[in-house]
């Protein structure tokens, strides 16, 4: 029994992060009773009717229908445990399923179903989904089934998390790779010296040798003895002629 409750947990782990839908879980002893609680999100128009589905062990397996304003259509085995409250007009009906079995274990899910101007009716699912589990003490069940179901929603869960990580790492190296910049070339005091310049866009290093020795002469002298040159007075007074 708890390898089976274990192998539903992890559908229910994997359903709701692939799937992305609510979820509620519900568990119950045999001969209990469960209420489901069916609500429309779409409420554009009103519905004419519901129904209401099985999806995992029995897909598509029809518990109930019922058209607005009449008498609800139940599937056989509920017949006699089945209690319906509400209209589907009303966006909300309430159904309650009593004497509960284990074979009542299994996902359920509510649809409802709109008026449309073509032929065929629109039927829009709700959003809320619930897991009824029934712990039926009275049965024996051989293992070998949930075992392999063990081990196949293991794998799926163990692959989803392993591509999450690798989301996360591969986000990671591309958010630290787009902070790193080049930091600017420094040129060193020998570099300086020598007149090496640092390398440019294509990373190629110019070379600008000092200039002949002469000329560096010349240069120091011009500025360590600089002509000298007579300053102009305009107030002196120009010298007479005899």
């Amino acid at each position: 029994m708890t390898l089976h409750l274990t192998s539903v947990w992890l559908l229910l782990i994997t359903h709701t992060v692939l799937v992305f839908c609510d979820m509620e879980f519900l568990e119950r002893t045999q001969g209990d009773s469960v209420e489901f609680y069916c609500i429309s999100e779409f409420n554009a128009s009103k519905p004419i009717g519901l129904y209401l589905k099985r999806k995992w062990l029995q897909p598509n397996q029809e518990v109930l229908f019922m058209f607005t304003k009449q008498t609800p259509a139940y599937y056989d085995d509920v017949k006699e445990r089945i209690h319906v409250t509400g209209d589907p007009s009303t966006l909300r009906v309430n159904v309650t399923l009593s004497q509960l079995k284990g074979t009542d274990t299994d996902l359920y899910y509510c649809e409802f179903v709109f008026p449309d101007a073509s032929n065929a009716d629109q039927k829009i699912p709700s959003n809320m989904e619930l897991f009824l589990y029934v712990d039926d003490v009275g049965v024996k069940c051989s293992c070998t089934s949930y075992t392999l179901l063990l081990y196949v929603l293991s794998s799926a869960v163990g692959l989803l998390l392993i591509f999450l990580m690798a989301l996360g790492v591969a986000h990671y190296v591309k958010t630290r790779g787009d902070r790193i910049t080049l930091q600017p070339h420094q040129a060193s005091i020998y570099e300086e010296m020598a007149g090496v310049r640092p390398p440019n866009r294509n990373g190629k290093v110019s070379y600008h040798p000092s200039p002949p020795p002469h000329l560096e002469e010349m240069v120091a002298s011009a500025y360590d003895n600089p002509p000298l040159c007579r300053q102009e007075n305009h107030y002196e007074r120009p010298a007479e002629e005899t």
